[in-house]
């Protein structure tokens, strides 16, 4: 049966690993038997994004993506990759293994309003299975989108409204959120409920609001000049006064880093899974003025959009190059992939998911089709592509065979 001892719909990855798996390893003394994980999911950005995905297709951004192209040069590209439609039941499948319906709502679990997890008690998530079964640190970054619970009322129950979430006097903000980042199994956790786009505008680190009612402010909708850039709200609601969304992404790559960072300080031994959950490219567009390197991003292409796509191959660059400069491209299993197709009818956006029909949100192609690119130095091939169909679906087996440790009932279905 699929998702116990048989993976019947493992991706094609699984055959170029299990041929010479065992004997890299034994012939390797540098590298750990099991290798770190790091995955870097894109918001809404589609194959007609990146420019080597349908290289005679002419409605094409002209967008300079070095740090992909090498990533790309470095690994496998996969053609045919698909995920849900829509951003957080793609979350869900990523770190279930598990088809959305299979979970607590088959169109996935958005809010701490009226949703619960999206995974149901019984379900174990990827993360939590390589910590408890094959020793791994655990951490995730960036945008949330996979359902939660914050204290209400002294019980469970949902708050009534987000936009005055923080400051509700029936909140209490001393207490964690249930269902959330210890859930799921990561140890380590700094995220946004919902990225950039609803209140509250606040992280929660290790699953508790970092932001005091003292230090709250109410953000109406609108455009706001902070310190990296323009920041944008499209819900109204409260937040962070330091709340900045165009330097949202520069602020997981700078958490990621440093969870690596202290993961090799305080666990050298140990194998780490760092998940990476950017908001490139998804509405409202807001590109910082300048890179963590200071280098110019704002205003490079000829919309905020093209600039957004500049920085997504910016901030996969950041994490990827400290990768190396840890010398960890050989123990270390880098996903770069996107929730879902890209968005359409924007009026001046190129085809985001080249000829494919329609985008985001759409059973056709488009809308499920993805870039999915992989790199493991010395174990997978460099510069090849693969066109059989996967599935974000895929990655939970794949891990949990190349670490040999077993999928559980009810993962990885």
């Amino acid at each position: 049966m699929a998702g116990r001892k048989s993976y019947n719909n493992l991706f094609i990855v699984i055959l170029c690993l299990k041929a010479f798996f065992y004997k890299c390893v034994e012939s390797r003394n540098d590298s750990k038997e099991k290798p770190n994980i790091l995955i870097i999911l894109a918001d809404d950005i589609g194959t007609g994004s990146i420019p080597f995905y349908w290289p005679n297709f002419k409605n094409l951004p002209r967008v300079k993506m070095p740090n992909l192209f090498k990533l790309k040069k470095k690994g496998l590209l996969f053609t045919d990759a698909h995920s849900t439609p829509l951003c957080a039941p793609s979350r869900y499948s990523l770190l279930s293994g598990n088809n959305p319906h299979r979970g607590t709502g088959p169109r996935g679990s958005w809010t701490i309003i009226g949703d619960v997890s999206q995974f149901t008690e019984d379900q174990v998530s990827l993360p939590k299975l390589l910590k408890e079964k094959a020793g791994y640190n655990t951490g995730i970054f960036g945008k949330w989108h996979l359902g939660a619970r914050a204290s209400y009322n002294n019980t469970w129950e949902h708050p009534r409204t987000l936009e005055n979430i923080i400051t509700d006097t029936n909140m209490d903000w001393s207490l964690p959120l249930d269902q959330a980042g210890e859930f799921l199994g990561f140890k380590k956790s700094y995220i946004s409920l919902d990225g950039i786009n609803y209140p509250p505008f606040s992280f929660f680190k290790n699953d508790y609001l970092t932001s005091s009612k003292n230090e709250t402010v109410y953000w109406s909708k609108g455009s706001y000049k902070m310190p990296h850039g323009i920041s944008k709200i499209v819900v109204p609601g409260e937040g962070d006064q330091t709340w900045d969304s165009s330097a949202f992404d520069m602020i997981v790559v700078n958490k990621t880093k440093n969870f690596i960072k202290q993961h090799l300080k305080h666990q050298p031994d140990r194998p780490f899974f760092a998940y990476a959950a950017m908001t490139n490219n998804h509405y409202p567009f807001t590109p910082p003025d300048y890179h963590l390197d200071g280098t110019k991003v704002k205003g490079r292409y000829k919309n905020d959009y093209l600039d957004l796509i500049h920085h997504f191959d910016k901030n996969v660059g950041s994490l990827i190059k400290f990768i190396d400069k840890k010398n960890l491209g050989k123990d270390t299993i880098i996903i770069v992939a996107s929730d879902n197709g890209g968005e359409l009818n924007l009026p001046f956006v190129h085809s985001t998911n080249g000829p494919l029909a329609y985008g985001k949100g759409s059973a056709f192609e488009g809308g499920h089709r993805i870039p999915f690119m992989m790199r493991w130095d010395g174990m997978l091939p460099k510069n090849k592509k693969r066109h059989n169909m996967i599935h974000l679906t895929d990655i939970y087996a794949t891990i949990s065979e190349i670490v040999n440790i077993t999928a559980p009932m009810g993962s990885a279905h």
